[in-house]
Parts: C-alpha cells; sequence; structure tokens
C-alpha cells in the first residue's frame, strides 16, 4: 500500500463492503490511498432498510454471504473515524415492493392501498426517506 499512498482521486468498490469480515480495512485502505479531496463510492445493503427490518429472516437482503450489514448511522461512524465525509447517502431502492409482497401482502400492503398510495408511491417515499434496501454511498476524503 505504501508505494501506491495519496495516489488515486477515486476508488470504486460496489457490492463488496457487505462481503468483508472487517469492513474498516477498507475504509482504512481507501483513505491511506486517496489524495486528499479524493472520492470512496461504494454500494451495499441497508440494514435499516423497511424489507430487512420487517421481514428479518426472510430477508432477501439478509443471507449466508453478506456478513457485514450497513446502516446509514454505521456508514456515517466508519466515514468519521477514516477521515472521509459524507458527500451523499441516498437508497435509490425500485424493488423493495416486490421483496417484501411476500410477507406484507394481505396486511401491510392492504393499509396502504386503502388509503389511496399505489405500488409506486409506497415505493418513491421508501426512496426519498432512506428506506430503501440498497443504499449508494459517496464520501470525501478531508484528513
Amino acid at each position: 500500500v505504501s508505494e501506491f499512498e495519496n495516489k488515486f482521486d477515486v476508488i470504486f468498490a460496489f457490492e463488496v463492503l457487505e462481503h468483508l469480515l472487517y469492513p474498516e480495512i477498507l475504509f482504512s485502505n481507501a483513505a491511506s490511498l486517496l489524495k486528499m479531496n479524493g472520492t470512496l463510492i461504494f454500494s451495499t445493503p441497508n440494514s435499516s432498510s423497511i424489507e430487512v427490518t420487517s421481514m428479518k429472516a426472510i430477508s432477501n437482503t439478509l443471507d449466508i454471504e453478506h456478513i457485514s450489514i450497513m446502516s446509514p448511522l454505521a456508514i456515517h461512524s466508519l466515514a468519521n473515524r477514516h477521515g472521509f465525509r459524507i458527500v451523499k447517502i441516498e437508497t435509490p431502492g425500485k424493488f423493495d415492493m416486490e421483496l417484501m409482497q411476500i410477507k406484507f401482502r394481505k396486511i401491510f400492503l392492504k393499509i396502504l392501498f386503502k388509503r389511496g398510495l399505489g405500488a409506486r408511491n409506497i415505493q418513491e417515499y421508501i426512496s426519498k426517506y432512506g428506506f430503501s434496501s440498497h443504499m449508494k454511498i459517496v464520501l470525501e476524503k478531508i484528513k
């Protein structure tokens, strides 16, 4: 790592973090490899999503290969500890309604549909307020 310290402008890590036993190593290494104001961009499942918190063991997001599921709060903590500033955390989900319909078809969705909210409106709400099962994160190295 030492020969590459402070050499890169951008590091991408799409769908990697959840497979790492020690995700802080990714943050530490990225911090040492990036130039000042360099960017770390990654995506990972969201443990605070409506799909994970409501479906628990039958969630499609939780599986044997995903050993480090992060929440936005965990991302803030890791970023702060490793000298990053949060530029953006978004949950642009498109499939939460499909993932949840197995369990909630008869209860949850009926209540929402009775109130005039269609699946599209519900999905937009889930995405807008950070409850989608997938996160995209952009961090900037500040230290």
